[in-house]
């Protein structure tokens, strides 16, 4: 199984980016963050254990990827998340459950990606918006490095610039899928 992955900070285009490559390679989807909060929706201890915390450990959400990999029988999945997912995927390839064919690293200046944060989260308090955007913003600074570092050992990241718009991004990103010599199924 050959992966497609797309990190990065909150409110970067990942999870746009991510579902346009899915779409165009018909290839499944797997959003890191929605299999963490659909199962916190499922088991309330397990909420409550994370409730506060400074983010999940790299062990669960290794294991929400190897149970959603476990479910698909395709040659290419497309798989975006942010904390933990380089060090998840490192891990499944270096056991031999996945070939990482190609990463992304997306990036913008913080005060873009506070912009759309606020217009996602439109009708919140703007004082919780705001403490909720800076303790992501920590949390990433803590954790990202080991992540991509693990990832790194494997292949480089190719890192664009998402602060231009999604069709920009995606043209983009198509262009060095060509040029790794990912075709359209």
């Amino acid at each position: 199984m050959n992966l497609i992955a797309f990190l990065g900070r909150t409110c970067t285009g990942k999870s746009t980016i991510a579902r346009s490559v899915a779409e165009h390679y018909a290839a499944p989807l797997i959003g890191i963050g929605d299999l963490i909060r659909e199962r916190l929706a499922q088991d309330a201890p397990l909420a409550e254990a994370y409730a506060g915390t400074d983010g999940f450990p790299d062990q669960f959400i290794h294991g929400l990827l190897t149970e959603s990999l476990g479910k698909i029988n395709r040659p290419l999945v497309v798989v975006e998340g942010s904390i933990g997912l380089g060090t998840a995927i490192a891990s499944l390839h270096f056991d031999g459950t996945i070939s990482y064919s190609v990463g992304f690293l997306l990036y913008c200046p913080v005060h873009i990606r506070r912009e759309r944060f606020e217009a996602r989260q439109a009708g919140r308090a703007r004082v919780e918006l705001q403490q909720f955007f800076d303790d992501r913003e920590r949390l990433f600074d803590r954790r990202l490095p080991a992540d991509l570092v693990e990832l790194k050992r494997i292949k480089p990241l190719e890192e664009i610039d998402a602060s231009c718009s999604p069709a920009e991004i995606s043209a983009v990103v198509f262009d060095r899928l060509a040029l790794q010599g990912l075709q359209k199924s």
